[in-house]
């Protein structure tokens, strides 16, 4: 009966001169090749900066535009141009870059496929969308929209979770008349609007939803401190 206890406080002994012994290795190690540890901390850093530049794409506001059928390139072309009025340098490297993503639900070659939409939707880069009909369903389908009223902007009088761009500065003369567009946003947790990059990206798309909405009382002025160029296909 007494042979037990005994072996566990063995066992205890033996498990705390290892952890004893691998602390003094280390510690040992780290005196003298105190270089190369320095040497490989720098390595990992290096590394680390390399893989984030590399996915990195500097982009100030992305904006995904998800309809039936595809917008003709020239419409889709000046609406961006519209939308880049309103987008601001966010990151702080002295340009602002837009990227804007083409999805359709019908197939075309000048649109995305809607799995990498699919993919990117738990992303905080992926705030606000311009859908028509059908693509306000589909983006429905994919996740919560948060009410326009939260951000002070009025929505449509029969759908709290979107505002008519349609006859709208924005679209005024882009040739964008096939069907009736609207800005819907993504609904994210409140705390997420503490991040500096969100909460910037945030208030360039309620810049433009304020801007187009049917109440003067919401228009209000986006800073635009620097100037870019932007991606139809954010490619």
């Amino acid at each position: 009966m007494q042979e037990e206890p005994k072996k566990e406080l063995r066992e205890e002994a033996n498990t705390e001169k290892k952890k004893i012994g691998l602390i003094t290795w280390i510690k040992d190690y780290g005196y003298y090749y105190k270089g190369w540890f320095l040497v490989g901390i720098v390595g990992v850093i290096v590394i680390l900066a390399i893989i984030f530049m590399l996915r990195y794409d500097g982009a100030d506001m992305r904006l995904s535009v998800v309809t039936q059928d595809p917008i003709e390139d020239e419409a889709f072309y000046n609406f961006c141009q519209k939308v880049d009025a309103y987008v601001y340098d966010v990151d702080g490297d002295n340009t602002k870059i837009p990227r804007f993503y083409r999805y359709t639900l019908t197939e075309s070659k000048t649109s995305l496929p809607l799995s990498e939409l699919e993919g990117k939707m738990e992303s905080l880069d992926y705030l606000g969308f311009i859908v028509d009909d059908a693509g306000y369903e589909y983006i429905k389908g994919l996740c919560g929209l948060r009410e326009l009223a939260y951000f002070g902007i009025q929505s449509d009088a029969d759908d709290p979770y979107r505002l008519t761009i349609s006859g709208t500065a924005l679209t005024a003369e882009t040739g964008m008349d096939a069907a009736k567009y609207y800005l819907i946003m993504k609904s994210i947790d409140n705390t997420n609007y503490n991040d500096l990059y969100v909460s910037a990206r945030t208030d360039i798309l309620v810049g433009i939803g304020r801007n187009n909405d049917p109440d003067p009382d919401n228009d209000v002025t986006i800073q635009t401190r620097s100037s870019g160029g932007f991606s139809l296909f954010g490619r």
